[in-house]
């Protein structure tokens, strides 16, 4: 649905189409981003028009074209669009196909790699989600424990649907926000964003402290964020 300040085009790139969503804010430079649905969103100042806004990504479409081959890659390597699609989901990294079966005695059953289901296909995911709950509670008990002497507050999870983090963490009440998409991806992915949560209690910023200190805990915490990034697919559910 189109909003308040906010155009749609669909243009042709190298022989593709593209949809192209500008969205005018109080900004003070045109910023370019790709979803993995490949739709072309762009933030525009408000002095600039959007045929200006429209013809920046032509401008830039060398550069563009870069980013959009990366997210092919990750498309295809995921199956991006069959996840969106609801054919299947993701439990610790692991793919399992979804199939509706009307004659089941439960509203899913997992058999192999397969998720047979019943009913509505939006309530049983939500259902297969909050089953595994228990892998961002065992992450965070984990954590509680080792970090146990090293902060003041009394941490408290809570599992929320997020679109635009993995988590965060409010220092002064201890309230930890977990994104329930992270019981989606490898259990050592998982055990870094609520271990990085958990740093934030000690370190409210992203300052150099807070990094030294990451980096003693998971040294490897660089390679790991680089990983999280391809299943960011997985924040726009």
């Amino acid at each position: 649905m189109k909003k308040k300040n906010q155009m749609m085009y669909e243009i042709n790139l190298n022989s593709r189409k593209f949809r192209v969503i500008i969205t005018k804010k109080k900004i003070k430079k045109i910023i370019i981003r790709l979803n993995y649905r490949l739709e072309i969103l762009v933030s525009s100042p408000l002095f600039i028009s959007y045929s200006d806004a429209l013809n920046y990504i032509f401008q830039n479409a060398e550069w563009l074209e870069k980013i959009i081959n990366k997210y092919d890659l990750i498309i295809k390597e995921f199956s991006v669009n069959e996840f969106y699609e609801k054919k299947l989901i993701y439990i610790q990294g692991n793919k399992y196909y979804l199939e509706e079966k009307s004659n089941l005695d439960t509203v899913y059953k997992l058999v192999d790699n397969t998720f047979y289901f019943k009913g509505n296909i939006d309530r049983v995911i939500d259902k297969i989600y909050q089953d595994h709950y228990f892998l961002i509670e065992a992450a965070f008990n984990y954590a509680y424990k080792a970090f146990y002497n090293n902060i003041k507050q009394k941490p408290k999870l809570v599992i929320r649907k997020m679109k635009a983090r993995w988590g965060s963490c409010n220092y002064n009440n201890g309230k930890i926000n977990i994104n329930r998409m992270l019981i989606c991806v490898p259990n050592e992915l998982l055990h870094y964003v609520v271990v990085h949560e958990f740093t934030h209690l000690i370190f409210p910023n992203h300052s150099k402290q807070f990094y030294n200190f990451l980096n003693q805990v998971i040294p490897n915490y660089k390679e790991i964020e680089k990983q999280l990034k391809k299943y960011a697919f997985l924040l726009s559910n």
